[in-house]
């Protein structure tokens, strides 16, 4: 009896020996956590960022300890901490469970930690797509902190409800930018230069939307200095990430490379995937299309690598898209179809809604290329119902637009309006509702309603010239326009906006749309009866698409075959081709010479 009383006492002195240990433990690793929260917003953030990596199963361990002793501050310091690694690594999804049990164990309790963790754990679920639960801890987020009376919690909890408010358009971007200059000032009474900073980059976005580039560019700078100023390199590469979206190729590129560069230092996937699509979509909006399949390529190849340590099929799903819209605009259904019908596999085995949204649409969108409309439009409706059902406004502008593209396309136009009028209203409150206004006017000039189609595209210039973003816009819309003149009997009108737009294009060397610049002219020619002049015309067009690989988009499609039949009709075969051969061997710089001066090339 006495050796198993022994035995009993030697292995309780064990079993305390044991919750000793872990005791110190997890005390050692919510102490770096806390300081890991401080050190990842310093200069020495990528050693940080290294060591918070490589201790993420001590993390977890601690976690699950805390977890089971009911230490609710100590189970969302860690839970904090594992999220920063998640995030990084593009996944934050992975964190979710740890969030919400952490949480649950400090349901009631008011301090700027349960803050925190409310707020990341948003910012996750609203990565899943579902947007109420978002929003209801968004909400509760800035309760604990105003119960908290944490100046730095109540800073932090204004700034995720504006970014949630302007994201989901709850209230659009002049609700953001109040819940945002709130937290600007609260940043300026704490003395914060690192809150303020975060205030002033996030309010440069929903001063640009409302008063233009212009106006938000000095904010913008404020913020990127004060990054500067603390070496807070993630932040700085934030900072000109966001930059680099306002600004042409010429300025947005070299941006888009520092913050890739930076993302790459401090081994961060999810600015590393930011930044390598601000790239593709510089070289997208300047016309090189291969360019940024190029880029997209590299990356599907580098996140879809079996020898990566933290594999990250959304990236992939996310480059796969990104794929399928650049082949849509080079009429390479085909391709389009495999990437976007592979993105799509990924997204449906995913909790990433928003990335499922995209992929129904654009396998809609090469359905409706191909003419199967009726595939197309249970694609497009697929993707409307999954949009409504996670209440994010943006995507919902998305399958919106498919709707009304399809029906477009499959000449219901009553489905086209009505889809492209609601389209607007969900993103007029983020400051894009531009872009219904151009399928509207598309709309209504092949429907024929000539006096809405100039409405729309003569507002839509307007929105433009107001607040001016990408340097294609506008030539795009004088297209557009230049189009309702020549329909309704203008052709010096026609001709004065297709000329304004093709010497804005020859500028910015959008080659794509320069061809597009160049068809319009040849339709301006054929409604003269000059059909040698317009085959040329078409003929230098034709040269430029083949160079570029870029395809007729499905929105000029018709107009482009009504053209070149009646070029067909007036001109005999042999005529024909040897105009358009002449237009095929002319460069970029002697096509639009011929446009703009109305001279033929011999």
């Amino acid at each position: 009896m006495a050796e198993a009383s022994k035995s009993a006492t030697d292995l309780l002195t064990e079993s305390e020996r044991a919750v000793t240990l872990r005791d110190r433990h997890r005390d050692y690793f919510v102490a770096l956590a806390e300081q890991a929260e401080v050190e990842l917003r310093g200069p020495d953030q990528a050693s940080w960022r290294e060591l918070i990596e490589s201790e993420y199963d001590n993390l977890r361990l601690a976690l699950e300890w805390s977890l089971a002793q009911g230490n609710s501050e100590a189970a969302l310091a860690l839970a904090i901490a594992i999220d920063s690694v998640w995030y990084m690594r593009g996944d934050p999804l992975l964190s979710r469970e740890w969030l919400e049990r952490a949480l649950a164990i400090a349901e009631g309790s008011s301090t700027a930690l349960r803050t925190r963790g409310l707020i990341r754990l948003s910012t996750v679920i609203w990565q899943a797509g579902d947007m109420t639960q978002s929003l209801n801890l968004a909400v509760e987020a800035l309760q604990v902190a105003h119960e908290s009376a944490d100046l730095s919690a109540l800073h932090k909890a204004l700034n995720n409800l504006g970014l949630w408010r302007y994201i989901n358009a709850v209230g659009g971007v002049q609700a953001s930018r109040r819940y945002l200059e709130e937290g600007l000032r609260i940043a300026r009474e704490m003395e914060d230069e690192l809150a303020i900073a975060t205030s002033l980059g996030q309010l440069a976005s929903r001063i640009s939307q409302q008063e233009g580039r212009e106006a938000a560019r000095a904010v913008a700078d404020e913020a990127l200095r004060l990054h500067r100023k603390h070496g807070d390199r993630e932040h700085i590469a934030w900072s000109i990430y966001g930059r680099g979206w306002e600004e042409d190729p010429s300025v947005g590129m070299p941006l888009a490379e520092e913050s890739l560069a930076i993302g790459r230092e401090l081994k961060d996937d999810t600015l590393i995937l930011c930044a390598i699509e601000l790239i593709g979509w510089q070289k997208r909006f300047s016309g090189d299309y291969l360019g940024a399949l190029k880029v997209f390529e590299d990356a599907v190849e580098e996140y879809r690598h079996p020898g990566r340590k933290w594999p990250i099929p959304w990236g992939v799903s996310w480059m796969l898209n990104e794929m399928a819209e650049i082949e849509l605009e080079m009429a390479d259904y085909e391709a389009a179809d495999r990437h976007s019908a592979e993105a799509l596999e990924i997204n449906q085995k995913l909790a990433y809604k928003a990335d499922l949204i995209w992929s129904l649409y654009l396998q809609g969108k090469v359905a409706s290329a191909a003419g199967d409309y009726s595939k197309a439009k249970s694609f497009c409706e697929q993707s409307l119902a999954l949009a409504r059902d996670t209440g994010r406004h943006l995507q919902i502008n998305l399958a919106l637009r498919s709707v009304a593209e399809v029906a477009l396309w499959a000449d219901d136009y009553p489905t086209a309006v009505n889809a492209a009028e609601e389209a607007r209203i969900y993103a007029r409150g983020v400051g894009r509702g531009r872009d219904s206004l151009a399928l509207l006017g598309n709309i209504y000039t092949v429907q024929g309603d000539l006096d809405k189609a100039r409405s729309s595209f003569e507002e839509y210039l307007d929105s433009i010239r107001t607040h001016p973003w990408w340097p294609y816009e506008e030539p795009a819309g004088q297209l557009g326009l230049g189009r309702v003149a020549l329909m309704d009997g203008e052709p010096e009108t026609a001709s004065a906006l297709y000329g304004a737009a093709l010497s804005k294009l020859q500028e910015i060397g959008h080659e794509p749309f320069i061809a597009w610049a160049l068809e319009e002219f040849g339709a301006l020619a054929a409604s003269a009866k000059d059909f040698h002049r317009a085959s040329i015309l078409f003929g230098a067009a034709d040269g430029i698409r083949k160079e570029t690989r870029a395809g007729v988009p499905m929105s000029q499609r018709r107009f482009y075959e009504e053209s070149l039949a009646a070029i067909k009709a007036g001109l005999v075969e042999e005529s024909l081709q040897k105009a358009w051969t002449t237009g095929r061997s002319l460069g970029l710089h002697d096509a639009v010479r011929c446009a703009l001066e109305g001279k033929n090339a011999t």
